[in-house]
């Protein structure tokens, strides 16, 4: 199978999660080729063609400039792909063009749909959601993280949609035999509204001497709530900058549970790493978070109830190095899940009927 990966934002996690595509379709032995920003910097063999990057603006002018166009075309003209599969970004322009190329040359074309909804605070999102939708329009099938999200998905065209497993993200990275846990609550990501900034402030400021609770990642947090952490320097540590995967990594490896106290939530990258590290993921029952939590070994609670919430993250803070060490032995169904969607038709390309991978 040739496969053609248009992975128009990749940054953070997202950067995992293409290391990881690319690492097990290299095991499924297709052929990919990738089209990504200049600042992507995964380890692979595969060809990788640079559309410009960097910071967000010159990202964002690569996206529209016509020399991507240009790029995106002659790429698809030359390779002669049996797949384009759009990893995140599909509300973008150059993903509705490269799927209108993907048809007129009858390539399967599969948008992987990581916000099925925009948040209501990202603004760009919301400005640009109906891209997406003519994207997802285009494309001959649809990969979603969660069930949950099918009945947002489903138009009625009958294509099919798959339950596509989100991967173990850190498994790349080395990690000892022992685990080395502290009593340590971690609230790591892009720092949005949505993310529930202020559940994380008042359970630390409820559990005050119970544990320590660090807050990593870049994004908006309110004044307010930056002036109450600093207030309280006992209970809280601040890392409200760029984390890079190495320290992501570290501090996982140091917390017990890792908190997702969302206002909303579509799925999060946060749980499968927290398991994979040792760490127990604990979080409101919002979006795909209802069944990605459990999934995982992790707990997932009533939405907005702050006590339950606590409640759980005391039961993740009372387990040892030997109970946390069994959420790293769940399997991961990512690699399986790429060689099927991968795999080469017997003869020539075939239709594929709706299923569901996962």
């Amino acid at each position: 199978m040739k496969v053609l990966v248009l992975a128009p934002l990749v940054r953070i996690a997202m950067r995992l999660y293409l290391q990881s595509l690319l690492d097990d379709a290299k095991a499924a032995g297709a052929e990919v080729t990738v089209i990504a920003p200049s600042h992507v910097d995964v380890e692979t063999d595969y060809p990788i063609v640079r559309i410009g990057g960097g910071g967000k603006l010159s990202t964002a002018w690569a996206q529209v400039n016509p020399l991507t166009f240009l790029r995106i075309t002659w790429t698809m003209l030359r390779g002669r792909f049996d797949m384009l599969h759009v990893i995140n970004g599909e509300n973008r322009p150059l993903v509705v063009w490269a799927m209108l190329w993907a048809r007129l040359l009858g390539m399967r074309g599969v948008v992987t749909i990581h916000d099925p909804l925009p948040h209501p605070c990202a603004k760009l999102e919301v400005a640009t959601y109906k891209i997406g939708l003519l994207s997802r329009r285009l494309a001959s099938e649809l990969n979603i993280h969660d069930k949950a999200h099918v009945d947002i998905v489903a138009d009625g065209s009958g294509r099919p949609i798959h339950v596509f497993p989100l991967p173990n993200l850190p498994k790349s990275f080395g990690r000892a035999e022992t685990l080395r846990k502290a009593q340590e609550v971690l609230f790591f990501g892009r720092m949005e509204p949505y993310k529930g900034i202020d559940n994380f402030v008042e359970l630390g400021l409820r559990m005050r001497g119970e544990a320590r609770f660090t807050l990593a990642g870049k994004g908006k947090v309110p004044d307010t709530l930056l002036k109450t952490m600093a207030e309280h320097p006992d209970i809280f540590t601040v890392e409200h900058r760029h984390v890079t995967d190495e320290e992501m990594i570290a501090m996982m490896d140091r917390a017990k549970v890792a908190l997702l106290p969302y206002h909303s939530a579509t799925q999060s990258g946060v749980p499968p790493v927290a398991a994979a590290r040792g760490t127990l993921p604990v979080g409101f029952a919002v979006g795909g978070l209802v069944n990605q939590l459990p999934a995982l070994g992790g707990i997932a609670v009533p939405p907005g109830d702050l006590d339950a919430l606590e409640a759980a993250v005391r039961v993740g803070l009372a387990m040892d190095e030997t109970a946390l060490q069994r959420l790293t032995e769940h399997p991961d169904p990512f690699k399986t899940a790429i060689a099927r969607l991968y795999a080469r038709p017997a003869f020539g390309v075939a239709p594929i009927a709706p299923v569901v991978i996962a």
